[in-house]
């Protein structure tokens, strides 16, 4: 069974946050920010639904038992999917990239304070 679509999102604990946590480089002249690793949601997880989005192959096989049918993996499988898409969101790669996605928003966030600074919005 291939299932595509499915979601998990991602988050920065912000009780892990403090003072120290947000320097200013007098050298570089700029904000130095150290974020705390993003941990997965498993409260916000997203499994596909969408019939078209699931791809099922089936191979009979000479010996059929009821455990081993189709019928029976396939409700297997999706009995395991839920933890099968949190797993594939706890991959290193996957965490990686959301914590340099988590980086470049708290960036664009910054970047946006300072230009409405600069252009007196923000005071």
């Amino acid at each position: 069974m291939k299932v595509m679509g499915n979601k998990v999102q991602y988050y920065i604990p912000a009780d892990s946050l403090s003072e120290k946590s947000i320097v200013w480089d007098h050298e570089r002249q700029e904000i130095v920010i150290d974020l705390p690793d993003v941990i997965l949601d498993e409260d916000i997880v997203e499994v596909q639904s969408d019939p078209k989005k699931i791809m099922i192959k089936k191979d009979i096989g000479w010996a059929r038992f009821d455990a081993y049918s189709g019928k029976a993996m396939e409700d297997q499988i999706r009995s395991e999917l839920r933890n099968k898409v949190i797993d594939a969101g706890k991959h290193e790669l996957l965490l990686e990239k959301a914590k340099a996605n988590a980086e470049k928003v708290i960036k664009e966030l910054f970047d946006r304070l300072k230009k409405e600074k600069d252009n007196g919005i923000f005071v």
